[in-house]
């Protein structure tokens, strides 16, 4: 099943939302910058998510906020 299908278009508006950052674009202190990218070929783990080249599989928006305090 695709990531589209598990959702991606509400995590990512819900990501944007959260960040106060469109994608394509950096949040206000400048430490993330928020891009979509192609498939990563891991539909079964969707939704995935790239944070500093690291992947990240059945990402949630809380999920997502507690990898991005460890940064």
């Amino acid at each position: 099943e695709r990531c589209s299908n598990r959702g991606a278009v509400a995590f990512i508006k819900s990501v944007e939302k959260a960040l106060n950052c469109e994608v394509g674009g950096k949040t206000k202190d400048g430490r993330f910058e928020l891009k979509t990218q192609r498939c990563l070929l891991r539909c079964e783990f969707g939704i995935n998510v790239n944070i500093d080249a690291t992947e990240h599989t059945q990402m949630n928006l809380e999920k997502l906020l507690l990898e991005l305090k460890k940064l």
